[in-house]
């Protein structure tokens, strides 16, 4: 059997610190990359991770080929000049799984570096092809020239290895509910993560960071309000809903510890993609908040049920809980299933997920 080096998402952190920047760094600056390496490491035989700072020549003779566990890579300010000059010292086959280019909105001009460009005719040319995360990727790589791509969304769609799953829970909220909203606290943004917050402030209401960290640091008193200049306008806030937002603030940097906390989690919603994959792959109702080109691709490919930001401030609680649905999700998800398993055997890449 080949063993495989997979590289970019790895499945946890790779060593222990109470620095929560330091964890944050580790995950690649963000805890839901961890979803996909860890998705990776269930779906395929015989893999290590690496990142791209290893002794080659050792990869080169024990390793038969690559996997790129792939997120958001694509876009105008990432430069992969150093992963490219890591790939070029790989002697084997190399497959990028779950890749995904990323702008606000498709109104923009999306210019990609040169570093970025060279990575991608790499993976290019030494792949069968590549695995994009959806339209929008394939039509962005498509224009650089790269045909040989295949729309497969992300392996954390998959991370139960069953062919029949589906999301049939039914949404049935009550004062003692578990609730978890998130999003990317990005000035333009704010406005619906506060929406959010505030929606469904009622209940036992947590918020999900994935790559806010001054909120832990607030916690444990490292830091002050005077070292945080205008982070999700707590400043602005009143004391009682800035010390709410802190206090009920969570992460997870280890994947199992992330799904036992989710058996007791009722709902889900906002705009982290793989804060509600996780959630919808441990059977709990999510809806997706769509704010960018990437989550739109994403809903649209698995039929997620899923929100605009901008609709979403304009709608009320019953309003909101009204778009939870995932028949269209249920009747898609075999042929999800089968295309990305014939993927993988496409690639040369032996798997643990079983075609009919």
């Amino acid at each position: 059997m080949e063993r495989v080096a997979v590289f970019g998402a790895q499945k946890g952190p790779k060593k222990n610190t109470k620095d929560i920047k330091v964890k944050l760094n580790m995950s690649g600056n963000n805890f839901g990359n961890y979803l996909i390496g860890y998705s990776i490491d269930r779906q395929v035989y015989n893999c290590d991770f690496f990142s791209y700072k290893e002794d080659f020549d050792c990869i080169n003779k024990n390793y038969d080929r690559a996997v790129i566990a792939s997120s958001n890579f694509i876009n105008s300010q990432q430069d992969l000049s150093g992963w490219a000059d890591a790939l070029e010292k790989l002697n084997m086959p190399i497959t990028s799984i779950g890749l995904g280019a990323q702008m606000l909105s498709k109104d923009e001009t999306l210019k990609l570096k040169k570093g970025t460009k060279r990575w991608l005719k790499i993976v290019s040319e030494r792949s069968k092809s590549i695995g994009v995360r959806g339209e929008f990727t394939a039509e962005v790589l498509n224009n650089e020239g790269i045909k040989n791509v295949d729309i497969i969304g992300c392996p954390s769609a998959f991370m139960s290895i069953d062919r029949d799953f589906q999301i049939d829970t039914e949404l049935n909220l009550n004062e003692n509910s578990k609730i978890l909203v998130h999003g990317n606290p990005r000035p333009k943004q704010m406005f619906y993560v506060d929406h959010l917050i505030d929606t469904f402030a009622d209940y036992d209401r947590k918020f999900l960071a994935q790559t806010e960290w001054q909120l832990f640091k607030l916690q444990d008193g490292s830091i002050g309000l005077n070292e945080i200049g205008n982070f999700m306008d707590l400043v602005k806030r009143n004391e009682k809903s800035r010390e709410e937002i802190i206090n009920n603030s969570i992460y997870f940097n280890d994947v199992d510890v992330w799904k036992r906390y989710l058996e007791d989690v009722s709902f889900s919603i906002g705009g982290r993609f793989h804060g509600n994959m996780l959630a919808a792959q441990m059977k709990v109702p999510a809806i997706w908040i769509v704010h960018d080109t990437r989550t739109k691709e994403f809903t649209d490919f698995y039929a997620f049920p899923s929100i605009h930001m901008d609709e979403l401030a304009t709608l009320s609680k019953p309003e909101i809980l009204e778009r939870f649905t995932y028949e269209d999700f249920n009747k898609k998800y075999k042929s999800l299933y089968d295309n990305y398993a014939q993927f993988l055997l496409k690639n040369g890449i032996e798997n643990k997920l079983e075609l009919v």
